[in-house]
C-alpha cells in the first residue's frame, strides 16, 4: 500500500514504501550522504530484507555477502550510529603492531589486490601527529600507484576497470523511486507519465517512434535501479571519502616516493 511518510521518519522505516509518484515524499534526499544512498538501495533489496531474519552465527557471514559488517534491520531508522564504518568498501582488512624492543617477525599471505604497508611510529618522535599525517599522505599515494597496477591487471585479462565517478543525486533519486515503483507493481504507462511527462500530451502516452524511445529509456532505468539495489550500492559508499582530482594531483606532486 502506498503511503505518505510520517513525520520523524521515512515510510520504509514503518515497513511501508513512500508514494513513488510524488517526489515530495523524498524531500530529505538533498542532505543524504552517499553512504545513506547506499543504505536506501540496500534496504529495498528483497534478499537483504529476508536475510535480516537470520539469527545465530550465520548472520555475520551473510552480512559480508551484502558488503556490511552487520545486518542492520531494513526497517531501522538511519541515524548517528550509521556514521561508524559498517561497509566493507570503507574498511581496512586487518591491522598488526609490535611493541617489543626485540621486534617481532610477521608473515603475510597477500591475495590478489591486497597491499601491505608498514608504518614506523618511531619516526614520529618530535613530529607527532603532523608526522603521522605525512605518512598517511605518502601511503595514500602508494595506494594510488598500486591501484593503477591493479587496474592494469583488469585490462590485461580483458576486463574493464570500473570508472569511478559521483552520480548525480537527481539520477539516484529517480532510480530509488523506480525501485519503489517496481515494488508497487507500477505499469510502464504510470512510470512514463511520471518521469517522462514531456513526451506525453494531455496525460496520454506518445506513439510511434517516440513511444519506442521512451519505453527503451524506462527499460534502462529499471535495469539501473535493480543493479543499484542488488550490489551497485557498494560503489556509492567510498564516494563520501573521495578526494577530488585537483587535490589529488597537488598531493601527488608534493609527495615523492
Amino acid at each position: 500500500m502506498c503511503t505518505i511518510p510520517p513525520k520523524g521518519g521515512s515510510a520504509i522505516d514503518q515497513g511501508k514504501r513512500p508514494l513513488w509518484s510524488d517526489e515530495g515524499n523524498y524531500s530529505a534526499h538533498l542532505s543524504w550522504s552517499y553512504r545513506r544512498w547506499a543504505w536506501e538501495f540496500l534496504r529495498r533489496n528483497p534478499a537483504y530484507q529476508k536475510a535480516c531474519n537470520i539469527v545465530g552465527p550465520r548472520r555475520k557471514h551473510v552480512s559480508l555477502e551484502f558488503g556490511r559488517v552487520n545486518l542492520k534491520p531494513f526497517k531501522a531508522v538511519y541515524g548517528e550510529d550509521d556514521n561508524f564504518r559498517y561497509w566493507l568498501p570503507e574498511l581496512i582488512t586487518d591491522t598488526d603492531s609490535c611493541h617489543l624492543d626485540e621486534g617481532e617477525e610477521v608473515h603475510y599471505h597477500l591475495k590478489n589486490g591486497q597491499v601491505a604497508i608498514v608504518f614506523d611510529l618511531s619516526r614520529t618522535v618530535g613530529g607527532g601527529l603532523a608526522a603521522i599525517n605525512s605518512m598517511l599522505s605518502h601511503a595514500k599515494m602508494r595506494l594510488f600507484k598500486e591501484l593503477e597496477e591493479y587496474d592494469k591487471s583488469f585490462n590485461g585479462k580483458g576486463r574493464e576497470a570500473p570508472q569511478i565517478k559521483k552520480p548525480r543525486r537527481d539520477k539516484l533519486l529517480q532510480r530509488l523511486r523506480i525501485c519503489d515503483a517496481i515494488h508497487m507493481d507500477a505499469t510502464d504507462e504510470e512510470i512514463i507519465l511520471n518521469f517522462y511527462p514531456f513526451s506525453c500530451s494531455e496525460n496520454k502516452l506518445p506513439t510511434g517512434v517516440e513511444l519506442a524511445r521512451v519505453v527503451r529509456l524506462i527499460k534502462e532505468d529499471k535495469k539501473a535501479a535493480k543493479e543499484l539495489m542488488e550490489g551497485g550500492y557498494l560503489a556509492l559508499v567510498p564516494l563520501d571519502y573521495r578526494q577530488d582530482k585537483s587535490s589529488r594531483k597537488k598531493a601527488q606532486s608534493a609527495i615523492g616516493d
